[in-house]
């Protein structure tokens, strides 16, 4: 059941895995994307919970992580819940991403967009506007789904869909709903929430939040986040 549960949440975070980026002018896709921008160093501390829904089997931990000089570290503040997915589910999880740090990857937004087809862009009634996204070419980090883009700041605030490509034979469907929001000026992400099916575990569930610390050096004030252009306290 561990090594199951592994793979879907491994396979989960690899979509935001790689440094933050700030967002691009427009949510252009495919070559008119354009190339990668440069990581932002960041200090944030993070929430990350797993469940298996059948057995009701649970796991959390609190992670202060850096990404600085284009190093990723991580150091577990608490934690607590089932041992078995800890120890099979979020520390391979934390140890995944600081892999695909080192690669330099370009495996988050707005770097992925090069990697997309997007359709027209269509408003959807609140002041932003839904694009659906196709991969070029189906990967197990990149969804079949749809991104909102807010056009007066250009920016991504979210990326939700399900894998173009199942992580393994034991995991499938696995849909992934990814938050961003202004933070010190950067767009970034805040939250993911995934579900996948497992076999012979069930469906289960992975969660992460991100409270920053600093962005690029410069402290951020708690409790404050822009989403397009309007503040959430």
């Amino acid at each position: 059941m561990g090594r199951f549960l592994l793979t879907a949440s491994a396979a989960v975070l690899i979509g935001g895995a790689a440094p933050v980026m700030s967002a691009p002018s427009t949510p252009l896709c495919g070559a008119a994307a354009g190339g990668a921008l440069l990581p932002r160093a960041y200090v944030a501390v993070r929430r990350l919970e797993a469940r298996t829904e059948r057995s009701g089997k649970h796991a959390w931990m609190d992670v202060r992580t850096t990404f600085i000089d284009g190093q990723f570290a991580y150091e577990v503040l608490q934690e607590g819940g089932s041992e078995q997915i800890r120890d099979k589910a979020l520390y391979p999880a934390l140890k995944r991403e600081q892999e695909l740090v080192a690669r330099g990857a370009p495996l988050h937004m707005p770097a992925l967009l090069a990697s997309y087809d997007c359709a027209a862009p269509e408003p959807d009634g609140s002041g932003f506007v839904r694009v659906a996204i196709r991969p070029r070419e189906p990967a197990r980090h990149l969804v079949n789904g749809t991104l909102l883009w807010e056009p007066r700041s250009g920016a991504v605030v979210r990326v939700a869909g399900q894998l173009s490509k199942s992580p393994s034979f034991w995991v499938s469907e696995v849909q992934t709903n990814w938050e961003y929001a202004s933070v010190a000026g950067v767009m970034l992400p805040t939250a993911l929430h995934a579900r996948a099916k497992v076999k012979f575990v069930g469906p289960s569930t992975f969660d992460m939040t991100y409270r920053y610390i600093s962005v690029d050096g410069t402290p951020v004030e708690p409790a404050v986040m822009t989403s397009g252009g309007e503040n959430r306290k």
